[in-house]
Formats: structure tokens, sequence, C-alpha cells
């Protein structure tokens, strides 16, 4: 009778264990690149002190210092070949900032299915309606004033810019964005999904992109504040799906 009884429990057992084994993790790393140069985690802020690349053209003959980088990526997920989408985590927000190294890289907190996936999604930025949803900084840092609307930047950037590398007078910018909600992204890219296993994953800024897709970005004619600046804005939100890429490491 013992031996009877073991034999049904070793199938669910069996189950118990592949349910449990089956399951992986994905860990995303967030790098920064400029045309040609890429910048990872360990060398964003040796970049942005690097004198020897403090200054870059752009295609305006405006010649820029970044200072600072931070930005919202929401809802990270993993598409199905049937279209089923796995969210990475329940808390959907992840904040990166140039300047606090442990935002650069992430690992999802929910285990994930084994198996293929055929794309990786996001939205950058937040959805519609978020305020006082961060209450601590820098996360809180981010809010949007509520004259103009409320909720979070989806993204600054900040620095100087001047005319020619060669002038002394340098004026202070900021790009700082926000649209009416998070803006979706899809990416091509197959994810092999093993039991335990974990997928390295690269979600790449190119931060050259936000001043030189047509029509090239210049500081004369946008200004250095463009917070209320509706046409700004708008250029801004349609580079948005030339900026990220998505590879698998």
């Amino acid at each position: 009778m013992l031996k009877f009884f073991l034999y049904l429990l070793i199938p669910i057992f069996l189950v118990s264990c592949k349910d449990h084994d089956m399951k992986g993790s994905v860990k995303i790393d967030f790098t920064l690149s400029w045309s040609t140069k890429s910048y990872t985690a360990g060398n964003l802020n040796a970049h942005i002190d690097d004198t020897t690349y403090r200054f870059d053209s752009i295609h305006s003959s405006n010649f820029i210092n970044i200072s600072s980088i931070q930005y919202f990526i929401s809802d990270i997920s993993l598409v199905s070949a049937s279209g089923s989408t796995l969210m990475l985590d329940d808390n959907g927000v992840h904040y990166i900032d140039l300047s606090v190294p442990s935002t650069l890289s992430w690992t999802s907190l929910r285990e994930m299915p084994a198996g293929v996936y055929d794309s990786v999604v996001f939205f950058f930025g937040l959805t519609s309606g978020v305020s006082g949803y961060f209450t601590d900084p820098p996360e809180s840092n981010m809010f949007w004033p509520e004259q103009l609307g409320g909720g979070y930047h989806f993204m600054k950037i900040d620095g100087r810019w001047k005319n020619k590398s060669s002038d002394t007078v340098f004026n202070t910018f900021g790009l700082h964005f926000k649209a009416e909600d998070g803006i979706r992204l899809s990416f091509p890219q197959r994810v092999f999904m093993t039991e335990m296993g974990v997928v390295n994953l690269q979600i790449n800024m190119a931060l050259d992109k936000w001043f030189n897709v047509p029509p090239t970005w210049d500081f004369n004619q946008m200004g250095g504040a463009i917070m209320q600046n509706s046409t700004a804005q708008e250029v801004l939100k349609d580079r948005v799906k030339y900026i990220f890429s998505v590879v698998k490491k």
C-alpha cells in the first residue's frame, strides 16, 4: 500500500519541481551612446567628466556639454510568438539616473516561464494621471509642476551649450520632456528563457539622436528651457522612436 501511494506522489512531485525549475530571470543594463561611442554603467560618469570629450558638436553647429541624464522606463515586458505579454515586474517603473550607478542595471523580480519570446516592449515615460507616486528623491525630483499639468518628467537632460567651440559664453539648457502618456516602443529580439537561466539584455539610449535626427536641434531657435515650448515637446516626442535599441548580451 505504501509503495502504491509513493507511485501516486512521484508524478505530483515531478510536476511541482518542473513548475519551479522552469523559471528564469532577466537582467537589464541601461547604456548610453553618442554616435559611434558607447558607454556602459562603468564609464558613463567618466564620459561626462572627460575633458577631451566634454563638448560634442551637433549638426546645427551648437556645441553641448551634458551634465545630467534622468529618465523613466515603464512596463518592460517580453512578448511571446502568440502575442501574450509578460511584464518583468509588478511595479512596472524603473528610474535611470546617470549620477546613481545603482539605477543603471536592473534585475526582474518576477520569475519568467521558460520558453521563446519574440520581442521586448516597454514604455518611455509614465502612464497618464500619475501624480504623487514618488515620495522620496531622486525620483520625486522628477515632478512636473501642477500648474503645467502635474505628473512627472519622462526625461531630464541638463547641460550647457554654445555656438562655436571657440566661444567663451555658455548657456544652460534643460531638455525636460513629458507627453500625455507613456510612449510604447517594441523591439524584435528573440529571447530564449531557460530553466533557472538569466537573460542579459541591454537597453541603449542613443543620446546624439535627440539632437541630430532631422530637423536638427538648434538651441538658438528652441531655447534652453522648453517645458512650456509645445513645438520643442512635439519634436522630442517624434524622436523617441529613434532613440532606444535593445540587444541581448
